[in-house]
């Protein structure tokens, strides 16, 4: 009896501490594109920042398909793409890993940072989903998940 009791308190306390502390962002309505913090986060990065088209922020951790449809997506279109992107690595743990990820080309290219200073990992802003930034005459018009066909469709629409 006394070791069902210890058992079944070591159970709850498995389940306890599995659950998470913050709430995941999951869906476009978690993002608030009105927060401070994005537009804060990308001028630390970049000045510029606010010129741009559209910004994807790409975690070094979490919904791994996510993050590699999005590496690979702008691994293969960066040199036809006719919009002003730029691409952000943030939090990433290991540069080494990242740069034989993605390889050194790509991060070079003058619209790809790394987030070394983690701004884009604030709490209230952070996802483990690939972000897209959609800009709009250097405001924030919407923070959601980055999904390549639909982004795909989304910039031919702009170019026709």
């Amino acid at each position: 009896m006394k070791t069902r009791l210890i058992l079944w308190g070591l159970i709850l306390c498995l389940f306890a501490a599995c659950q998470p502390s913050k709430p995941v962002k999951e869906k476009e309505d978690d993002f608030q594109a009105d927060s401070p913090l994005f537009y804060e986060g990308l001028m630390k990065l970049d000045k510029g920042m606010a010129n741009r088209d559209y910004i994807v922020i790409i975690p070094g951790s979490g919904c791994g398909g996510c993050i590699g449809q999005a590496t690979d997506f702008f691994l293969n279109y960066e040199k036809s793409l006719q919009i002003d992107w730029a691409v952000v690595f943030t939090g990433v743990m290991d540069k080494k890993q990242l740069k034989i990820n993605v390889g050194d080309r790509f991060l070079e290219l003058p619209n790809v940072w790394i987030d070394e200073d983690n701004v884009l990992r604030v709490e209230e802003i952070s996802s483990i989903y690939t972000l897209l930034i959609d800009i709009e005459q250097e405001k924030i018009k919407s923070v959601g998940i980055f999904d390549a066909l639909l982004f795909e469709e989304m910039i031919a629409g702009e170019s026709t």
